[in-house]
């Protein structure tokens, strides 16, 4: 969460008889006065891990104060499942009233088994 941009993540194994594979769904909401435009979401993954997909987002426009008005779907798998959790590197960027913002990091706070 940063300048009114919130991103929160819902995982899921949606394959019961393939415990290694985790769809995370990424719910994107604006606390701002000012629509987020632009808005393109990007990860990378350590080679343990496998991006089997990441879909679009549902739209490019976070309106101005709303909660998860734009989603995204990844779908990973972990080759050492039970022994590293999920991680994640991020890049948002998006315009903000005129602006363009870019951010970076790390998500790594997965629950375990993830």
């Amino acid at each position: 969460e940063k300048a009114g941009l919130k991103v929160t993540m819902e995982l899921c194994k949606p394959n019961p008889g393939d415990q290694s594979t985790t769809r995370i769904l990424c719910k994107f909401s604006n606390d701002c006065a000012f629509p987020i435009n632009n808005l393109v979401f990007q990860a990378a993954v350590p080679k343990y891990l496998k991006l089997l997909e990441m879909q679009p987002a549902s739209s490019s426009t976070c309106a101005a104060k709303s909660t998860d008005s734009v989603t995204q779907i990844i779908n990973v798998q972990n080759s050492m499942q039970g022994e590293k959790n999920l991680l994640f590197k991020i890049k948002i960027v998006y315009s903000l009233n005129g602006a363009t913002v870019e951010e970076m990091g790390q998500v790594s706070n997965f629950p375990p088994m993830y």
